[in-house]
């Protein structure tokens, strides 16, 4: 209670008192007035001494409650809401044995050397490539990039014979590339196919820019229509032909590439049909 309201109610006391004394002693109508008045002050002090809103509150009207650990809301008409930084939306993996590229009768987009052509509606090779330097030799226009998981499958006829005696050179073979990509050492990957340098004829799996095969197996191809399919999931790799295992391996070096592609060395061949299938 301040100074000023404790002497209001002072003063009002002091005066009711005497006017009530008045009344009683003299019971006459001043009195009355009196008594009137001094209860007027003894209302009035009391006000002064318990005003209903404090002296802030009068000025800037009814405020919110606060609670102990609770803010008040910001009035400041310049401040903006924040907004939650959208969460990205991952990409979804492709439903295993969907088709995630097949090729067409044009063939349009592969990249390739001169030896490779577009007949009848099939890819074909005329064998007048003999250097076995580099791979691959014609690219699909489809990437992989962020897929690892897939199957290339293809059907392939043999026009000349797996045979050195009968082609051009000494070494004819046929590869499927995947998991491939260009460094300044070259192409890397895997290769699966199939090549006559392990007597007599042999499929195999083996990287891109190794000398030796992983894995291989006797397989001589003739001049018979087959389908080849080569499947990489995770770190291992098989080879179908036929629909039937020929070989497979582990290996840990190649766990990503978005190329897949061909080579073909000193053979002429037809392939009728090109597909990528997810895993």
């Amino acid at each position: 209670m301040s100074f000023l309201s404790a002497l209001g109610l002072l003063v009002g006391l002091v005066s009711g008192g005497i006017s009530i004394y008045e009344f009683t002693k003299n019971r006459k109508r001043p009195g009355t007035i009196l008594a009137l008045t001094a209860i007027g002050i003894l209302l009035a002090a009391y006000l002064v001494a318990n005003p209903p809103f404090s002296s802030a509150q009068s000025r800037q009207g009814f405020a919110p409650i606060v609670t102990s650990g609770t803010s008040q809301p910001s009035t400041d008409s310049t401040s903006s809401p924040v907004t939650p930084s959208a969460t990205p939306t991952p990409t979804p993996k492709p439903v295993p044995g969907t088709v995630l590229y097949q090729a067409d009768q044009s063939w349009r987009g592969w990249s390739g050397s001169a030896d490779w052509k577009v007949s009848g509606g099939m890819l074909v090779n005329d064998a007048t490539s003999t250097d076995p330097s580099t791979n691959p030799t014609i690219t699909t226009p489809y990437s992989l990039e962020g897929i690892a998981n897939y199957a290339v499958e293809i059907k392939m006829t043999l026009v000349t014979p797996l045979d050195p005696n009968v082609t051009y050179g000494n070494y004819p073979c046929f590869n499927i590339l995947v998991r491939g990509a260009s460094t300044t050492d070259g192409w890397e990957g895997y290769q699966a196919g199939f090549y006559y340098i392990y007597p007599p004829y042999s499929a195999w799996i083996k990287g891109a820019q190794d000398q030796q095969a992983l894995v291989h197996a006797p397989f001589n191809p003739g001049k018979a229509e087959h389908t080849y399919r080569v499947e990489v999931s995770g770190n291992h790799i098989k080879f179908l032909i036929d629909g039937g295992l020929k070989v497979e391996t582990t290996d840990l070096r190649y766990s990503s590439g978005g190329q897949v592609g061909m080579e073909a060395y000193e053979l002429q061949l037809e392939i009728s049909s090109f597909k990528i299938i997810a895993l």
